[in-house]
């Protein structure tokens, strides 16, 4: 086989050669060489032509280019990048490219057209390469195209990287690299470095449209700190991202408290593959950090001299609003968009202090459970909300959810912004046979300013004039005091009525809730508070058929003893309305005080 002569081979050969001679070479010899375009650019980046404008006086060229990957330099506002280049520019609107810009002043030094190999599905540069003999490469052309990883590999040497190492796979692609060169936010390798982000706040209600830093590399003992502002009861979506063609580490990301220096959150490899990933809820206003550095970090102490791996990354950060209740003092509430508690971010706390209910997925939420039809083959029995379902061919949709509203709410105290949320979702039938059936449920919750108690009102709506039979609402809520662990239940409903509040275990949820026979009485577990509204049938009234419930949830704290707890928290529920209830007791671990947290149903 007779070897290429205008290219050198693309593995060691190339790069022995990319060590053994000076950098600037062949800029001596050729001033108009890729290499010298390199040398003098400020940005280089591969990208799509967005948009292309030839002007005739004086005769030039305006481009944007939408930036996929920054190989070199800081990433452009927005990810967008204006040049005017005088002459025409032998470009298209969609070509994808290799983009070398000057910054000062602003000038296209190269353009370089990149083309998909059909069978690799890799970028290839199919522009001729001049100059970069000493990177190892050369000609370059359609007879002879550079694949666009090794292309970025060749940048990265000429622009300075140690390259005691870097081997090339099959197709181009970069295995490992043993030094980098610093980013353009360098140097941020301490919280006090930390490089100012603008433009996170405000928050969005969605999520979908991040911050992305994009030219950002971890060399030797390399932290990466980024500080922004923050609102309270706003969650924090930070993201560690690989560059296609280039090698990256395996990150570790942690969240500091930058006026305090805690390390609020970590982790390693929750993201893609060896990225990471946080997701956050940050409880006061104030200026937040996020660190990156190269795993492993044993101490969690963020300095970067434990990690092993270098390499290039992106970094994406959002902010959201928070779905949550606020006291406006010191008490916050997670609601999520079915008008239930979310336990997997805050659930209800204080600030500044631990979960009061369980910090991790909600046990189970809450459903309805009604019989659509008697008739030989027995009664169907329907669930919807959180819990399961039996299966059943006229229900096709078990729940789904109408509206969802945070808003102000005003009592005697003023007004609190935060103070009411609002929830509606309907469960429907069609059976064979017969007008569609079904159950609205809307969930109310109201916080008064500085109050530790959350009113709530549950209706029950038949939306239609069918008749539904044996309609039960059934609640799961996992509570867990200071932690996980044991806590003392206590409740007390009416046998009699319509209401049941009792403790049951984990393996409860809302498709499987048995009410016990003792009506009052105690137990000690990691459990459950479980809420039953037994409502019986509805004659099918329409619209016009709708009941009210009422519901509450409080926390009481600071007692000698547990009983004078239970007692603070029963005494708040039956001022809210709670006539049937469920309480969990638990001691501080660090005062040795007692603490309740409560909740119940009451007839309205």
């Amino acid at each position: 086989m007779i070897a290429t002569p205008n290219r050198l081979s693309l593995g060691a050969l190339a790069l022995i050669l990319c060590l053994a001679l000076p950098a600037g070479l062949l800029s001596l010899l050729s001033p108009t060489t890729t290499a010298d375009q390199i040398d003098a650019a400020d940005r280089i980046l591969v990208g799509r032509v967005v948009s292309l404008q030839h002007v005739s006086n004086p005769q030039s060229t305006a481009l944007e280019f939408a930036v996929d990957r920054m190989v070199f330099g800081r990433v452009p506002a927005g990810g967008r990048l204006n040049v005017t280049v005088a002459g025409r520019v032998q470009a298209e609107v969609g070509d994808t490219v290799l983009a070398l810009v000057s910054a000062r002043p602003t000038a296209l030094l190269g353009l370089y057209q990149l083309d998909k190999n059909p069978r690799t599905l890799e970028y290839e540069v199919v522009t001729p390469i001049t100059g970069l003999m000493a990177q190892g490469l050369s000609s370059g052309g359609l007879g002879d195209p550079v694949p666009l990883p090794l292309m970025q590999a060749a940048i990265l040497a000429r622009r300075g990287v140690n390259l005691q190492s870097l081997p090339i796979g099959g197709g181009g692609q970069i295995k490992s690299v043993t030094g980098l060169p610093d980013d353009a936010y360098e140097p941020n390798n301490t919280l006090a470095e930390a490089t100012q982000l603008t433009g996170l706040f405000p928050p969005s209600l969605l999520t979908g449209n991040p911050m992305v830093l994009g030219d950002l590399s971890l060399t030797r003992n390399d932290v990466d700190f980024f500080s922004f502002e923050a609102g309270a009861l706003t969650i924090l979506h930070a993201e560690t991202k690989a560059i296609t063609g280039l090698p990256s580490p395996d990150t570790l990301i942690g969240l500091f408290d930058a006026g305090t220096a805690q390390l609020l959150a970590s982790d390693d490899d929750g993201g893609e593959g060896q990225m990471s990933k946080l997701i956050v809820p940050l409880e006061k206003t104030g200026l937040y950090a996020v660190a990156v550095e190269s795993a492993p970090d044993a101490a969690l102490d963020f300095l970067g001299d434990d990690g092993t791996t270098t390499g290039h990354y992106s970094l994406s950060l959002e902010l959201e609003f928070g779905s949550y209740l606020w006291n406006q003092f010191d008490l916050i509430m997670g609601v999520s968009p079915d008008g239930t508690w979310i336990e997997d971010f805050i659930g209800f706390k204080e600030i500044g202090g631990q979960d009061v209910l369980l910090a991790g997925v909600p046990a189970d939420g809450w459903a309805v459970e009604f019989d659509v039809h008697q008739g030989p083959a027995g009664i169907t029995h329907v669930y919807g909300g959180s819990g399961g379902q039996l299966a059943d061919p006229g229900f096709t949709h078990p729940w789904t959810p109408l509206s969802f509203v945070l808003a102000n709410y005003e009592d005697v105290a003023g007004s609190n912004r935060r103070g009411y949320a609002e929830a509606s979702s309907i469960v429907n039938y069609t059976p064979a046979t017969g007008a569609p059936r079904g159950v609205i449920t809307t969930i109310e919750y109201k916080v008064p300013v500085g109050s530790n108690t959350v009113f709530g009102d549950i209706a029950l709506e038949i939306p239609s004039p069918s008749r539904v039979s044996n309609l039960a609402w059934t609640r799961v809520t996992d509570i867990d005091l200071f932690g996980n662990g044991s806590d003392q239940f206590f409740w007390s409903f009416n046998p009699g009525g319509k209401l049941k509040a009792f403790a049951v275990d984990t393996n409860t949820h809302v498709g499987n809730v048995v009410v016990p026979a003792q009506s009052f009485g105690d137990d000690t577990g990691d459990l459950q508070a479980a809420l039953v509204i037994e409502h019986g049938a509805s004659a099918g009234a329409g619209g016009s058929d709708t009941t009210h419930y009422a519901t509450a949830y409080t926390w009481v704290k600071g007692f000698a003893t547990a009983n004078a707890a239970l007692n603070e928290a029963v005494r708040r529920l039956r001022l809210a309305g709670v006539e049937t209830w469920v309480v969990a007791v638990d001691a501080d671990p660090d005062s040795g005080l007692f603490a309740a947290f409560g909740t119940g149903l009451g007839n309205l």
